[in-house]
């Protein structure tokens, strides 16, 4: 096997695992960091593997174009600066989106849940680390404004998540209590 035949079935081993990620992971899905070395890697081999089927041009460049150009048309639709262009950019960059948590203790993690750039405000997501790769999805809510996670206590009981000790982001910055029932 040549090196553009492994370099290939990495790519495409790799687009399997992300796409199968992408439906599971309304459930279980692999930790943060993980996933964004995956999809680092993906898309890397798929610029590469562009340039490989250039000379001589060969009709699998075009799905390999994609990861050549698609920086330069995110670009381009946010230099537009309206609807279509964040339409657009959201489109592209929802797959490649890395998550950060912004709260991790106690092995809960919350993650801002990725809306687009049109989307409301404040969704988050809560994880709990799992089999050491992998991430279980607990529950999501959601708040008019954005929190300060820096000083709170998250817990989760039963079917509700109670956060301690937070501040909103703008307003009167006073700590407050808080339970949400989870779904």
């Amino acid at each position: 096997m040549n090196y553009k035949k492994k370099l290939k079935f990495v790519h495409f081993c790799l687009l399997a695992l992300l796409v199968l990620n992408f439906f599971v992971s309304f459930y279980i899905s692999l930790t943060a960091t993980l996933l964004i070395i995956l999809k680092a890697l993906f898309y890397l081999t798929g610029i590469v593997l562009f340039f490989y089927s250039l000379k001589p041009f060969k009709k699998r460049a075009v799905y390999f174009a994609f990861y050549v150009f698609s920086p330069v048309i995110a670009y381009t639709a946010w230099l537009l600066d309206g609807i279509f262009g964040a339409v657009l950019t959201s489109f592209l960059l929802f797959f490649f989106w890395p998550d950060t948590a912004v709260y991790n203790k106690n092995d809960i993690k919350v993650y801002p849940a990725f809306t687009g750039f049109l989307g409301s405000c404040c969704a988050y997501e809560i994880r709990e680390p799992k089999f050491l790769l992998f991430e279980q999805k607990t529950g999501e809510f959601e708040f008019d404004e954005g929190f300060d996670f820096k000083n709170s206590q998250i817990t989760i009981e039963n079917d509700s998540v109670r956060i301690q000790n937070y501040t909103m982001e703008s307003g009167p910055h006073f700590q407050r209590d808080t339970v949400i029932k989870i779904e």
